[in-house]
């Protein structure tokens, strides 16, 4: 039986969305992007809610902000989601809020290129995934992981993680079901 896999979102309509002080420094993130290990290497970003209208005044940091297309979360998911975010996921911490950007290293080839739908670029590269197919024995069960070749873009989730989440109370998570499809 397949367990179903999930994109992990920000839900950035119903929140206040965090981003730099010092958008100078917005190269050290794209570091993030790659899914390597940043232990001894990650220097702590100031960063600001944004505020730009009356609508937003009203609104609240979510324990999972927006903040440039990185998963990001709050003191309070980490301690629920501890379980989840202890192996293959480096937690680093940003300044002036209690929040850690979730580096994931985990990159697996479970990906079925050839049962999936994709977009590419002109170079090869993946641009999108329309229809997901998974090697279910390449997703080994991981709780939180990115795809080779996908790694820039997206991060999955499996069952577990998603049900820890929607029983814990966090706010600010968007979960797209991606596998299995129904057919």
């Amino acid at each position: 039986m397949s367990s179903n896999i999930y994109r992990l979102q920000a839900e950035p309509d119903k929140y206040l969305w965090l981003t730099l002080t010092d958008e100078n420094k917005s190269e050290c993130l794209e570091e993030i992007r790659e899914a390597r290990s940043l232990k001894g290497k990650w220097t702590p970003v100031q960063v600001e809610a944004i505020v730009e209208n009356k609508e937003d005044q009203h609104k609240l940091l979510s324990d999972f902000p927006e903040f440039w297309c990185l998963p990001t979360i709050s003191k309070r998911g980490v301690k629920r989601l501890a379980n989840f975010l202890s192996k293959d996921v480096e937690l680093l911490p940003v300044l002036n809020y209690e929040y850690y950007i979730i580096n994931v290293t985990r990159v697996i080839q479970a990906l079925d290129e050839n049962r999936s739908i994709i977009e590419r670029f002109s170079s090869g590269e993946i641009m999108n995934v329309e229809r997901y197919w998974f090697s279910e024995n390449e997703l080994g069960g991981a709780p939180i992981f990115k795809l080779y070749g996908y790694h820039r873009v997206a991060i999955f989730v499996n069952e577990e993680f998603y049900q820890e989440v929607q029983n814990s109370g966090l706010t600010g998570f968007q979960f797209q079901k991606v596998w299995p499809h129904i057919h």
